[in-house]
């Protein structure tokens, strides 16, 4: 991974999968370039919090897939 691909949070509702995943597409086409985290590579053990917050701090810009299922998660 260079070090000079912009990186993206990503945090959506997992009922939501398949519109992230739409967007993924998209934004891979525009931008090939790009790293995009979502909480999809944080690995089983790990700290959620820590990882999440790891990942908000070094990203450059963050993508919110705000819906009904968003705003409604207990996460």
């Amino acid at each position: 991974m260079s070090a000079n691909r912009p990186k993206v949070f990503l945090s959506y509702s997992h009922k939501d999968r398949p519109w992230a995943d739409r967007l993924l597409t998209h934004l891979r086409a525009i931008a090939v370039d790009v790293s995009v985290w979502s909480d999809a590579q944080i690995k089983p053990g790990a700290s959620w919090d820590d990882e999440i917050a790891r990942a908000i701090k070094t990203s450059d810009v963050a993508i919110l897939l705000v819906s009904a299922n968003y705003l409604a998660s207990d996460l």
